[in-house]
């Protein structure tokens, strides 16, 4: 990652609630912030590929809970920015401003690849293992 790139990710993502996260468990446990990091990176894919579908079809239902889910786990783990993304696609959602919802979407996937990016390094630093 550049440092422009670190830069906004340290943007996008509050790494001090990661820490927090892994300062709350034992040491005997498995890496807590590792596991929802790989939780996090499965569901954030599914979610964004929920979100274009719902959008194409007019499903505003779907697209209100896939959005409201991506942002509880998006600030669950710090990731301000893509949950306020989030937040802003499911109030459009319940609104039916559909054309809104593709200009936000538009922002939010290079803001989930930033984000993406941000904790693999995280996990990598933390195992020692690339993904």
């Amino acid at each position: 990652m550049s440092k422009v790139q670190a830069q906004i990710g340290r943007e996008l993502v509050d790494v001090g609630v990661l820490t927090s996260l892994a300062e709350s468990q034992s040491d005997e446990e498995p890496d807590l912030v590792v596991e929802l990091i790989d939780l996090y990176l499965a569901d954030c894919t599914q979610r964004l590929a929920g979100m274009r579908q719902a959008l194409a079809t007019s499903d505003e239902s779907l697209l209100a809970r896939s959005a409201h889910s991506l942002r509880g786990s998006s600030a669950t783990l710090g990731a301000w920015q893509v949950a306020a993304s989030c937040d802003e696609v499911e109030q459009l959602a319940r609104s039916l401003a559909f054309d809104s919802i593709s200009l936000v979407l538009e922002r939010l996937e290079p803001e989930l690849m930033t984000v993406r990016q941000v904790f693999l390094a995280e996990r990598q630093e933390r195992t020692g293992i690339s993904e």
